[in-house]
């Protein structure tokens, strides 16, 4: 999140510890790892206020991910050893306000409905 590994609180890399899943598993990952039992949940806040703070700051008016309280996230130890040298894919997802993502362009605004476009019913003769 924001660039830190979720696992080990570093500048993500992906030489780095993770998660490991099986083909089609799943895994919603709740916040901030702490230990093999806790985690830190995420949640938005701005990005001065964030965990990846420390990195070059994003406009003021950005999202970042906070720690917030401790919730109950079971893991354990595995060994892993990759296939490749380099990743097969590199998925990257990017968030932000509503506004922020509209003034860039990722989405478009929503075309307001005008109820009463200016024509009324006129007068008879």
């Amino acid at each position: 999140m924001d660039g830190v590994n979720a696992v080990s609180g570093e500048t993500a890399n992906w030489h780095q510890t993770g998660y490991v899943l099986a083909p089609y598993q799943t895994l919603e990952v709740k916040g901030w790892r702490k230990s093999l039992q806790r985690v830190a949940a995420f949640f938005f806040t701005e990005q001065q206020s964030s965990s990846g703070a420390q990195r070059p700051a994003e406009k003021s008016s950005s999202l970042g991910t906070g720690h917030g309280r401790s919730e109950a996230s079971h893991a354990r130890y595995t060994s892993f050893e990759r296939a490749t040298v380099n990743p097969e894919e590199v998925i990257a997802i990017h968030y932000d306000t509503y506004r922020n993502l509209v003034a860039m362009g990722v989405i478009k605004a929503p075309r307001i409905a005008t109820p009463f476009p200016g024509q009324f019913v006129p007068d008879p003769r």
